[in-house]
């Protein structure tokens, strides 16, 4: 097969590195669980022609069943998912916790919990004593007939709810009760893809049969609702606005070859009979790191890191030649962003163009610079990284890598 031209191969390395830096700097994902106290919640008090329109928005009780004189209650509950979880997440589960603190008939009944579809609201109504009747609904509150009252009327007095059960639990003497399915967590989830759609739950109970109603707390009361939510949130790590492999060239000085520069991103110095480099990667701001690793072709890589500032230190040993390495900087956080960071490292001695590839134009590299100093311009040719001048011995290097290439 006929070698493909020298300026051909380098731009196909560096696509090829610019794909493997994206695809393992892709974003990663941390698992988290948050309690979320309900935004607004309320109750449908059956409508009495009789009696006026009732609510009980900052009451400390809502209410599910039917009552001792056969007048139904529903309870209404919303959370707001999105000003709690960040966007993109994946909800794993979510569980309701609510507290029933009184009923009539401790006779164990399923409340269950229907995804609400349209919008309502919670006024500044507070039913008296016990709350089971209710007060007189105030601006916005939502009630049996109004979603918003007085301005605005479900389409089903009752409220306006998906006929899918979400969840579901058997509700008896007083207590502690928890919701919680795989619909629960759809919901939570569609309610975070879109927030416009969270319209919160209706919470039904037994209405066949009078004696039934179940009061539970509200988020004015001592034992607020709380909805449990276990989410993978996407990370969103800082990114680094430097990153180099540093290595001293004795009494020449120290010089870093960009491992984000557009080309030339490959070491081509030696690390010696122990494989050592450094890494040194710069963020814009201080950060933490909570530990380092690398992988590596031949399994036997090591890292340490060391945190100064912005500025992370990792220093590698074992490092073979003819690989890329990755280097892994695990949750690294500057107070606002925090994740994975990972590095490609390219090892390649003698490649001192940087194409991925030992070939005839590395060695007469080498050997156009043998006798001089080694200065910024052309330190790459000092691939033993001795420092003073170019010489044999580099130029010797180079030969005995000539014909390998990176994979």
């Amino acid at each position: 097969m006929k070698a493909l031209p020298e300026s051909l191969r380098q731009l196909l390395y560096v696509v090829i590195l610019a794909a493997v830096f994206a695809a393992f700097s892709a974003t990663r994902t941390t698992a988290a669980t948050i309690n979320i106290n309900p935004s607004k919640d309320n109750t449908l008090y059956q409508f009495v022609a009789s009696d006026v329109d009732r609510s009980n928005g900052i009451g400390t009780h809502l209410f599910t069943g039917t009552t001792e004189d056969s007048l139904i209650r529903r309870g209404v509950i919303a959370f707001d998912i999105a000003a709690a979880i960040p966007a993109g997440s994946t909800i794993n589960s979510a569980t309701l916790h609510m507290n029933m603190s009184r009923a009539n008939n401790t006779t164990a009944r399923t409340v269950g919990l229907y995804k609400l579809l349209t919008d309502w609201g919670e006024g500044t109504s507070d039913a008296p004593e016990q709350e089971g009747r209710g007060a007189p609904a105030t601006t916005n509150d939502a009630t049996w007939r109004h979603r918003f009252f007085s301005s605005s009327l479900w389409t089903t007095q009752g409220g306006n709810f998906s006929t899918t059960l979400s969840a579901s639990a058997s509700v008896g003497a007083t207590g502690l009760y928890n919701w919680s399915s795989a619909q629960l967590a759809a919901d939570v989830q569609a309610w975070l893809d879109t927030p416009a759609s969270n319209f919160g739950w209706l919470i039904l109970g037994s209405e066949s049969t009078a004696g039934t109603a179940k009061r539970f707390d509200t988020r004015e009361s001592v034992n607020p609702p709380v909805l449990i939510i276990d989410y993978t949130a996407p990370s969103n790590p800082p990114q680094p606005v430097s990153v180099v492999s540093r290595k001293p060239h004795g009494s020449s000085g120290t010089f870093d070859i960009d491992l984000l520069a557009a080309t030339v991103r490959t070491e081509c110095r030696t690390g010696g009979a122990g494989g050592n480099y450094q890494v040194v990667v710069s963020f814009a701001n201080p950060v933490t790191v909570a530990g380092v690793s690398v992988t590596s072709s031949n399994g036997m890589a090591t890292a340490t890191q060391t945190v100064s500032g912005s500025v992370v230190t990792v220093d590698l040993a074992g490092v073979a030649n003819v690989q890329t390495a990755m280097i892994t900087l695990m949750n690294v956080s500057n107070g606002t962003n925090s994740g994975d960071v990972v590095i490609p490292f390219r090892v390649l001695i003698g490649d001192t163009n940087g194409n991925g590839s030992v070939t005839a134009s590395d060695i007469g590299q080498v050997k156009g610079q043998s006798g001089q100093a080694v200065t910024i311009a052309n330190f790459r040719t000092d691939v033993t990284a001795n420092g003073g001048s170019i010489t044999a011995s580099d130029i010797g290097l180079v030969k005995s890598a000539s014909g390998t290439q990176l994979p």
